[in-house]
């Protein structure tokens, strides 16, 4: 893809990005999927538990991620694991992916949200990410933010996003 973003990427060079950027990325154990701490007490937690484990991200359907829009459950390690599934269906299918699209887009700004999302649960997400992998996300968040515009507007959260950490020197 082309650093270059007054230039249209194409989505399918995006998607591309993201499936070999995540291609190699070991599954987490089951017990490192969600908080484990929070299982049989909230049922959310359990649901995801149930709906992810033992699942390989491409085999993850667009109705376990869209049934669970809320991704604070997930631990860091299964953040980054499911991360590429979540970016495809954002991009694939943005009408299903709805309030999932928000909820992963704003995990994606180290200064927002409050709870499990602060500064540093983002940092102990993306420490997990390689460089490509980190690249991939960028084009990712560029693309909703030059293409998607008329979505999220043009200070929305994926432009937000790529100014507060993504654009920055040395990151990718």
């Amino acid at each position: 893809m082309t650093n270059q973003m007054s230039e249209k990427p194409n989505i399918e060079e995006v998607i591309s990005e993201i499936n070999e950027a995540f291609s190699g990325t070991t599954i987490p154990a089951d017990d490192n999927i969600v908080f484990t701490d929070w299982l049989n007490v909230d049922p959310e937690y359990d649901d995801i538990w149930r709906r992810f484990k033992g699942k390989l991200w491409v085999d993850v359907s667009a109705e376990d991620m869209v049934q669970r829009r809320n991704l604070h459950p997930f631990t860091p390690d299964g953040f980054r694991y499911f991360l590429p599934a979540h970016m495809l269906l954002v991009l694939q299918h943005p009408e299903e992916a709805d309030t999932l699209n928000d909820s992963l887009i704003w995990s994606l700004i180290p200064e927002a949200g409050e709870g499990l999302f602060k500064r540093d649960r983002f940092f102990a997400i993306v420490s997990r990410l390689t460089a490509t992998q980190k690249k991939a996300v960028k084009s990712f968040l560029g693309f909703l933010c030059k293409w998607r515009a008329n979505e999220y507007g043009t200070d929305g959260a994926p432009c937000r996003a790529l100014r507060t950490y993504w654009d920055q020197p040395g990151i990718t």
